[in-house]
């Protein structure tokens, strides 16, 4: 878990999000017409381009090492989602099998209330019938008493 959230903070910090993505490659200077000639000089065949078109595409060449170091940090940034996910993955599953734990741990407490209420609620447990019964006995113990004195009398 502490992995996780080091590598969650970690990829929130990294410079490569916080960057501006570079810009993709475009035509350089649109607006010239003749881009290149292919030319000999002395003998040895070349390519003349207009200024303009050389020095974008010196700016250009400058990105090269930006976007490398963007793609390096992307591949950073995959392997560290791919291991935050694997992470992540297992909480879920960790946190799977422990709320089945408790749903059974639930299951059993329920049923054992169930249990116990019906324990509770047989004929032989109840408070009001064990009430009536003394009622009843103590009436007809006092009924035989009467009965009895009076039939000595």
């Amino acid at each position: 878990m502490k992995a996780a959230i080091l590598i969650a903070i970690w990829l929130m910090a990294s410079p490569a999000e916080a960057a501006e993505p570079v810009q993709p490659i475009e035509l350089c200077a649109p607006e010239v017409q003749l881009r290149r000639v292919q030319m000999t000089h002395q003998g040895k065949p070349g390519i003349w381009f207009d200024a303009r078109v050389a020095k974008c595409m010196l700016v250009q060449l400058q990105t090269i090492d930006v976007l490398r170091a963007q793609i390096v940090d992307y591949e950073v940034r995959t392997v560290m989602h791919g291991q935050l996910t694997l992470l992540l993955e297992r909480q879920v599953s960790l946190a799977a099998l422990e709320s089945e734990k408790a749903v059974g741990a639930l299951h059993r407490a329920v049923k054992g209330q169930r249990e116990a209420e019906e324990a509770l609620n047989k004929p032989g447990r109840s408070r009001a019938l064990w009430f009536a019964l003394g009622i009843v006995s103590g009436v007809l113990v006092i009924g035989v008493s009467a009965y009895a004195i009076n039939a000595t009398r």
